[in-house]
C-alpha cells in the first residue's frame, strides 16, 4: 500500500517539475523572441492548457504586430517565418485542446494569417507603380497631411479641402485612397468611435494594431 502511495506521490512531483521546466522554457523563449524555441518548447509539453494557450497567444499577436510595422519588403522572410510557425503551432497539439484552453485561438490565428497574407500582398507591388500613384493628383497632400498621424475618411476629406480651398468629392477621395492602398502606401481599417467609418494612415507611420483589425474573428 505504502509503495503504491510512494511511487504515486513520485509520479504528480515528476509531472509538477515536467510543468515548471515546460513553463521556463516557453517563458525563455518569449523573452528572447526565439521562435525556434517557442515552438520547441511547446512541441515538448503535454498539450494545451490555459496558462501556456493565453501565453503562446498574446505573444503571437504582439510579434505579429512588430512584423508587421517592420516589414518593408516582400523579400523579409519575417512575415512568412511568422506565418509559418502559427500554422505549426495551430497543429501541434489537437486544436481541440487548444480550442478548449482558450476558446476562439485558432481562428483568431487565422486572422493573424490573413493580415499577414494582405501586407506581403500590398509589398508585392512594384516601386514604380507606387511612384506612378504618387504622381496622380492629391496624392502627395494626402501623404503630407497623414504624416502628421492618422485621420478618419471624413477627417482627411475635410483637411484635404481646406488645404486645397476646393471641394474634393466623397468619390473622388475613396478613388484615390484605394489606388494608395493597392499599392502599399497606406492601410484603412475600421474605426473603434465610429463603426461606420474607416480610419486611414500611412504604411509604417504607426505599429498595426492587430487586436482592432475587423476580421470577423469568433464569428460562427
Amino acid at each position: 500500500m505504502q509503495a503504491h502511495k510512494d511511487e504515486a506521490n513520485t509520479i504528480m512531483t515528476e509531472a509538477v517539475v515536467s510543468e515548471r521546466t515546460h513553463r521556463q522554457q516557453l517563458q525563455r523563449a518569449i523573452r528572447t523572441a526565439d521562435r525556434a524555441a517557442l515552438f520547441e518548447a511547446i512541441k515538448a509539453a503535454p498539450g494545451w492548457n490555459e496558462n501556456n494557450a493565453h501565453m503562446v497567444h498574446d505573444t503571437m499577436v504582439s510579434w505579429a504586430e512588430r512584423v508587421l510595422a517592420a516589414t518593408r519588403s516582400p523579400d523579409d522572410d519575417s512575415c512568412l517565418e511568422l506565418y509559418d510557425l502559427l500554422g505549426r503551432l495551430r497543429n501541434v497539439h489537437p486544436t481541440s485542446e487548444l480550442e478548449a484552453a482558450r476558446p476562439g485561438t485558432a481562428l483568431e490565428w487565422r486572422g493573424i494569417e490573413q493580415v499577414i497574407d494582405e501586407r506581403i500582398a500590398r509589398l508585392d507591388a512594384t516601386e514604380d507603380e507606387r511612384e506612378l500613384v504618387r504622381g496622380r493628383r492629391h496624392v502627395d497632400r494626402i501623404e503630407r497631411l497623414l504624416a502628421r498621424g492618422e485621420r478618419t475618411q471624413s477627417e482627411l476629406r475635410e483637411a484635404l479641402n481646406r488645404e486645397l480651398a476646393a471641394e474634393v468629392s466623397e468619390a473622388t477621395l475613396s478613388q484615390v485612397l484605394r489606388m494608395m492602398e493597392d499599392v502599399g502606401l497606406i492601410e484603412r481599417f475600421q474605426s473603434n468611435a465610429d463603426k461606420r467609418g474607416k480610419v486611414v494612415r500611412l504604411v509604417g507611420h504607426d505599429t498595426p494594431d492587430v487586436r482592432g483589425i475587423d476580421l470577423g474573428w469568433g464569428a460562427a
